[in-house]
Order: C-alpha cells, then structure tokens, then sequence
C-alpha cells in the first residue's frame, strides 16, 4: 500500500471506503441483510454493526497513540472482543447500522483532519497487532482498508443468498 502524506489524504481515502459502506448498506435488500458473510461467519448484518462500533474503537486506540502510550490488548483479547459483541448484538437493523455507522465515521473524519504531520509520526507498541510497532500514519491507513475488507465479506455473502435463492 502507498503511503498516504496528509491528513487530509487520509480523511479522504476513509471518506470515500465510508460512502461505499453506507451505499452497500443502504442498498441491501433485506433477503441479503441475514446472509452469511464468509470471512467472519457472521450475517451482513452483524458484520455492518461490527464495521460501525468499530470505528469509534479504533478512534480510541488512536487517541492512545497519539498521546505516546502503548495501546493495550492482544490478538486474542481484540478478536474476543469482536466475537462478543457479535453475540450481544445478532440482529441489528439496516437503521441501527446507518445511524452508527453514520456517528462514528464523523468521529473518525473529525479525528482525521486535525492530525499534523508531527502526530502522524507518533510510533508506539500497537496490542491487538501484537506489539507491532506502528505509527499514526500506519494505523490511520489501515481504516479504509478494513473497512473494505468487511465490505468485501458482506459483499460476497449477500452474492451467496442471491446465488441460492436464483
């Protein structure tokens, strides 16, 4: 991946995989919104909402790292976590994931914009990448690509529901 220079590179690069996100969302027909994503096991739904709360959490982490701290956690700890929070909300709606999608991704724009390129220079211990060392930069351009990656899974698994209902 290139590296992105400016916060504003970065804000845009989040902005523009937020849209295709939301367009998705927005879009799913509700036969599809129960389907099976692939890479988690979890319905699109479910995965939708993990995309969303998961924006304010990694905007935690980010706030961490920008004080000079390590982020704490593990793989495992960060995984659980995900698994838990799938199991405590199974059946959200295409409302519910709009709206927090739709909150946070303005939290993280918000965060975005004001980094001044000595903060994305900060370099801590991130947890969940397991002690990886990881700067502002490198953190901030892994939000688009995972949000991406999410959407791929949901994308893949309502093309599963249409392919078995044709």
């Amino acid at each position: 991946m290139a590296q992105i220079s400016t916060s504003n590179e970065l804000t845009a690069a989040f902005e523009a995989a937020h849209r295709e996100f939301m367009d998705f969302v927005e879009g799913c027909p509700d036969e599809e919104w129960e389907a099976i994503c692939p890479r988690e096991g979890w319905p699109v739904g479910v995965v939708g909402r993990h995309v969303a709360s998961g924006h304010l959490i990694a905007n935690r982490a980010l706030r961490t790292m920008l004080t000079g701290r390590p982020v704490p956690g593990t793989p495992e700890i960060h995984h659980a976590a995900n698994e838990a929070t799938a199991r405590e909300h199974p059946e959200p709606t295409r409302d519910e994931v709009l709206e927090l999608a739709g909150r946070n991704a303005q939290k993280t724009v918000d965060l975005f914009r004001g980094l001044s390129e000595e903060q994305l220079r900060i370099e801590v211990p991130m947890g969940s990448a397991g002690g990886r060392l990881l700067t502002v930069r490198g953190y901030a351009e892994l939000f688009p690509a995972h949000l991406r990656n999410h959407l791929d899974s949901m994308r893949e698994g309502a093309a599963l529901a249409r392919e078995a209902g044709a």
